[in-house]
């Protein structure tokens, strides 16, 4: 099953329109994300590199995050 993601307009808000995960985001819309920032008592920040196998992005330093599933928000 794929992804639904509301689509929001430059405000944020909801246009009562959704996307699939992988379609191209329309012109003039958005949708939401979310990163998770894991900080210690020593100030030191978690980050990951991502696979080489992935397709955006391959072998980058990065936070852990993902899109916002459609009605999630």
């Amino acid at each position: 099953m794929s992804e639904i993601w509301d689509l929001l307009d430059e405000e944020g808000r909801q246009t009562g329109r959704t996307m699939q995960k992988g379609e191209p985001i329309p012109e003039g819309f958005f949708h939401r994300g979310a990163d998770v920032w894991i900080v210690n008592s020593k100030h030191q920040i978690l980050i990951q590199k991502r696979s080489p196998k992935k397709r955006l992005s391959p072998n980058v330093w990065a936070m852990t995050g993902g899109s916002v599933m459609k009605g999630n928000f």
